[in-house]
């Protein structure tokens, strides 16, 4: 978008580089501040061809960010499909919430089973013992 010609601008600025602005391959704006002064000085009425109207370098900038932003635009897809990601994960977590109580409790239920058994087989034991005695 930065390097991009402009349709309506005046022949001899028709992009950002031609004011000195540029890109770095980190994607950080640099500016060249004595093109960037020499254009201003020199062009300073030409700026509105560059900047503005439907064809413009701030209408182009607006386009991009609502084509982001906007609606249907990526971020609000991106974040509509985490939200959605993210109630179904609420879901299956409480799913497994509640197979887990169940195993929890069939797993008490069965060692308290264990324990009863195991006190009764214990007093007939005890009971065997006295009788042999």
């Amino acid at each position: 978008m930065f390097s991009a010609s402009i349709e309506n601008a005046p022949e001899d600025l028709k992009t950002l580089t031609e004011f000195g602005i540029t890109t770095t391959r980190a994607g950080n704006l640099e500016i060249n501040y004595q093109l960037l002064d020499k254009q201003l000085n020199n062009n300073f009425n030409k700026l509105e061809d560059f900047f503005g109207g439907n064809n413009g370098f701030a209408k182009k900038v607006e386009d991009a960010i609502h084509s982001m932003t906007g609606m249907t635009g990526s971020i609000r897809t991106r974040e509509k499909s985490l939200t959605e990601q993210n109630y179904r994960l609420n879901d299956d977590q409480v799913a497994l919430d509640r197979r887990m109580q169940g195993i929890e409790k069939r797993t008490q239920d069965k060692f308290a089973a264990m324990q009863d058994a195991t006190g009764k087989m214990q007093a007939q034991l005890a009971g065997m013992m006295n009788a042999l005695s």
